[in-house]
């Protein structure tokens, strides 16, 4: 099987290699009729692993199924009620979520699909209890919600994400997380390797590394707080080095209704693809559109639809700026397009991943992939919930938010 991701305009394409078949008629000796059995009901059950949870409590989701086909029975879970929790291992028969900080008794519903090879599915649904948090706090300004456990539990807190020169001091504070006689631990989870100061405190400082051109250039660490009772809770924060001078680089604030993400564009990388995204920004082209493909584990996509998926028409394709050397890395943003490498015109995506098999290769043979133009210097988190968002197929459309996911602006960040 070769799987292959294709970012188009308005369009996902996925493609496999397949059996050929020939068409009817032919001297192959093709039957008259094709007989497709009717797919069956697999029986499934779903269980948890209690019915009433507490804010910060672990809840396992888990399913059976009958073995009705004589082969492999896959499960899938999904959300499709309440406020939205990250479910893990949601591609298993055994699930789970932290049960998430709510202002009153909340119910959290969840769906298990199964299918096996012949094509053979079934659901069942499962109900979860939530029990108001006695610390509870509305989502912040920017929609992110808040988190924690109050009297249940510690809050860790590792602070707000950065964007900090190379060779700089970084000082990273868990002093805004809560509980009774906390203990800190930090923990460095992505980037090279750095020599860490006060990783057992409340107070981290390490010096930036050097900028990396066409790199990653992020680093991401982890806080874990333990309280008096030993109940512990984490947090992350991302750390952005930039080049010195990078500062003059634009920015632009994408404001969502799942809250705000700052770009950083790179127009001496990318200069073409840099200026027409600006001059859709300057039209406010973007304003109202909606982000109309979500895959989670990929992309984010939008730039070309209007609620109701209705297109709204770009102006001419730009040529296509893959080779410069940037990567199809979590949290840049690149231009979406269809097969033909200079047709990007509008729409772009966010990588949710690292997304190696959208970069260009020398091969052989040449693949050409899809042009990144900037980076996320603030609201990963934003793009992490818009992932997270429940799909369905809709006019022609695969991957289409449930619940429109709008743009409602993208502005220059004065500097």
């Amino acid at each position: 099987m070769i799987r292959m991701h294709v970012l188009t305009l308005g369009m996902l394409i996925i493609a496999q290699a397949s059996t050929l078949q020939c068409p009817l008629g032919t001297d192959a000796g093709t039957p008259d009729f094709v007989f497709t059995p009717t797919p069956r009901t697999i029986p499934t059950f779903a269980d948890r692993s209690t019915d009433t949870a507490e804010v910060g409590d672990e809840v396992s989701l888990f399913a059976e199924a009958d073995d009705i086909g004589g082969g492999a029975v896959f499960f899938s879970w999904v959300q499709v009620g309440g406020p939205g929790v990250r479910i893990e291992d949601s591609l298993s028969e055994e699930a789970f979520f932290v049960a998430p900080s709510v202002g009153s008794e909340t119910t959290l519903e969840f769906l298990v699909t199964t299918r096996n090879a012949a094509g053979d599915v079934g659901r069942a649904t499962i109900d979860v209890t939530v029990e108001a948090d006695p610390s509870y706090q509305p989502p912040g300004p920017d929609g992110t919600p808040v988190t924690g456990g109050g009297t249940r539990g510690p809050n860790a807190n590792a602070g707000s994400d950065q964007s900090v020169e190379a060779g700089s001091t970084v000082i990273l504070s868990g002093a805004a997380s809560s509980g009774a006689g906390l203990t800190f631990s930090w923990a460095q989870v992505f980037g090279p390797t750095l020599t860490l100061e006060g990783a057992s405190s409340g107070r981290l400082t390490f010096t930036a590394p050097d900028f990396v051109n066409g790199g990653t250039n992020r680093l991401e660490f982890e806080l874990t707080v333990t309280d008096v009772r030993g109940r512990r809770d984490t947090d992350r924060v991302i750390i952005k080095i930039s080049s010195a001078g990078s500062g003059d680089n634009p920015q632009v604030r994408v404001v969502t209704n799942f809250g705000n993400i700052t770009v950083e564009l790179f127009p001496q990388e990318a200069p073409i693809t840099v200026a027409n995204f600006l001059e859709y920004v300057d039209d406010d082209f973007y304003d109202g559109l909606i982000f109309h493909r979500v895959i989670a584990g990929f992309v984010i996509q939008g730039g070309g639809f209007q609620p109701g998926l209705t297109p709204r028409d770009g102006r001419d394709p730009i040529i296509l700026e893959s080779r410069n050397g940037l990567q199809n890395d979590r949290g840049t943003i690149a231009m979406a397009r269809t097969n033909d490498p200079n047709s990007a015109s509008s729409e772009f995506y966010f990588n949710l991943v690292d997304n190696n098999d959208l970069n260009f290769s020398e091969g052989p043979p040449v693949v050409e992939g899809y042009a990144v133009f900037g980076r996320i210097i603030e609201g990963l988190s934003v793009i992490d919930r818009i992932g997270a968002v429940d799909t369905e197929s809709r006019q022609g459309f695969n991957d289409v938010p449930v619940q429109d996911v709008i743009i409602q602006r993208v502005e220059r960040v004065a500097q």
